[in-house]
């Protein structure tokens, strides 16, 4: 039986990561996501598949909102990877998710 990854807390049980890219020119920052956070933000059943465009929209780059010449938002894509522990969730501290 196949699993279906699309809320933080199925990303976070199986231990991927995921970075964001700020694909601006000039820029080409990344930065991996602090799930943890995000899930206490957004809540653990947060969907990224169904809520892709919201989501990414809701980010912007950390280096460019240091400088007012740049634009901090737009052009940031995210990326999963795969976990480094496969199914154990050992990635993540899951005590400090509310509502876990």
């Amino acid at each position: 039986m196949s699993k279906t990854l699309s809320t933080l807390r199925s990303y976070i049980e199986d231990g991927f990561r995921i970075h964001a890219f700020h694909e601006v020119t000039g820029c080409n920052h990344s930065e991996e996501l602090d799930l943890v956070s995000l899930a206490n933000r957004l809540g653990p059943d947060f969907d990224l598949v169904e809520n892709h465009s919201a989501f990414l929209a809701s980010l912007k780059c950390s280096r460019c909102a240091q400088d007012p010449k740049l634009n901090p938002k737009g052009n940031i894509s995210i990326r999963l990877s795969p976990p480094t522990n496969p199914g154990t969730g050992k990635n993540w501290d899951t005590s400090k998710i509310k509502g876990w």
